[in-house]
């Protein structure tokens, strides 16, 4: 098996927006993707997406959705996802973007973390 499958099957599986959502915020050990139904009872991905955001976490979220219009993409982009898989999804397609999204986040990570330590060496540069 491959680790992709042994991580997912070693993940919990929340049937709801509103389950993922809390998932994520009471997890302890930060996942390193979310791959979000967009299709949930209660609270759609959507909706859960934007509470995850709302919660500050940062970590990629791609979508997974049986619709494919390019409403739905833009829908998915302006919630904070990272990227979006019409179903069914092909393993291809799925390791593509999980790379991309997980690539994409690690990139944004290195620019923040460049940016903060421009700001804090500006800082000590002036305070001496």
């Amino acid at each position: 098996s491959s680790a992709i499958g042994r991580g997912v099957a070693d993940s919990p599986v929340p049937s709801t927006g509103a389950t993922a959502a809390a998932a994520a915020a009471a997890c302890e050990q930060p996942f390193s993707v979310v791959l979000m139904d967009m299709a949930m009872p209660v609270m759609g991905g959507v909706e859960a997406t934007q509470k995850i955001r709302a919660q500050g976490f940062s970590l990629p979220i791609v979508a997974m959705t049986a619709n494919a219009s390019d409403k739905d993409r833009d829908e998915c982009a302006a919630a904070g996802m990272n990227g979006f898989l019409s179903k069914p999804v092909l393993r291809d397609q799925l390791a593509r973007a999980l790379l991309a999204a997980l690539e994409e986040y690690d990139m944004d990570h290195q620019q923040q973390q460049q940016r903060q330590g421009t700001s804090n060496s500006a800082g000590s540069a002036t305070s001496s």
